[in-house]
C-alpha cells in the first residue's frame, strides 16, 4: 500500500524557516512599534531607518540580505510619512496592516519550524 508518510525537512530548511518566522515576528511588532511614534522623533527615526536600509541593500552580498534592506527602508519611509500630519492617518493604517500581517506570517513560519523540528527527533 501507498502511505503517505510525513516528509522531514532538511536541518538548512529548518533554519531558513525559523529565520523567516524570527524576521518576521520582529519587523511586524517592529512596525507596529514605530507606528505609535510621532513627531519629530518619528521623522527623526524613519530617516534613521532609510539611511540604514539604503546601506544595508547597497552592501549587501545576497538576495536575502537587498531584500532585509528594502523591508527596513520602506519601514523607515513609512514611520516618516505616519509622522506628518497630512498623510499621517493613511500611512499609519499601511503600518498596522503591515506590521500585524508580517506577525501573523512569522507566527506561521515559527509553527512550521517547530512542528519540522519536532518531525526531525
Amino acid at each position: 500500500m501507498n502511505y503517505l508518510e510525513p516528509v522531514t525537512p532538511s536541518g538548512q530548511e529548518l533554519v531558513k524557516t525559523g529565520t523567516k518566522g524570527v524576521a518576521a515576528l520582529v519587523v511586524g511588532g517592529a512596525l507596529l512599534l514605530l507606528r505609535g511614534v510621532g513627531g519629530i522623533f518619528g521623522i527623526v527615526l524613519g530617516g534613521a531607518l532609510v539611511v540604514f536600509g539604503s546601506t544595508v541593500s547597497a552592501k549587501a552580498d545576497t538576495t536575502d540580505d537587498r531584500l532585509g534592506g528594502l523591508v527596513s527602508t520602506a519601514a523607515g519611509a513609512l514611520t516618516i510619512l505616519a509622522s506628518l500630519p497630512v498623510v499621517g492617518g493613511i500611512a499609519s493604517f499601511l503600518m498596522g496592516l503591515g506590521g500585524f500581517s508580517l506577525a501573523v506570517y512569522g507566527g506561521l513560519e515559527m509553527f512550521r519550524f517547530f512542528r519540522g523540528a519536532r518531525r526531525r527527533k
